[in-house]
């Protein structure tokens, strides 16, 4: 359904599945981010937010890094 009709939450909620599981192999977590990224760019906005929350969390840690390493 995610990928025959274009429907953007079953893509995100396919992610979402994966994600969920306790152990992911790389090759499901490539998978897993196929999905979110179609969801994406179908314009899902659970998946939007999940994008913009990962980057936040990225951006967090590069300073904390940044800043550790000035200590």
């Amino acid at each position: 359904m995610a990928y025959r009709y274009r429907y953007a939450p079953a893509n995100y909620f396919v992610y979402r599945y994966l994600m969920d599981k306790v152990s992911l192999d790389s090759y499901l977590k490539e998978i897993a981010l196929d999905y979110l990224k179609k969801a994406i760019e179908y314009g899902d906005t659970a998946a939007i937010s999940e994008l913009k929350k990962s980057f936040m969390i990225c951006q967090l840690f590069s300073v904390l890094l940044f800043s550790l390493h000035l200590s």
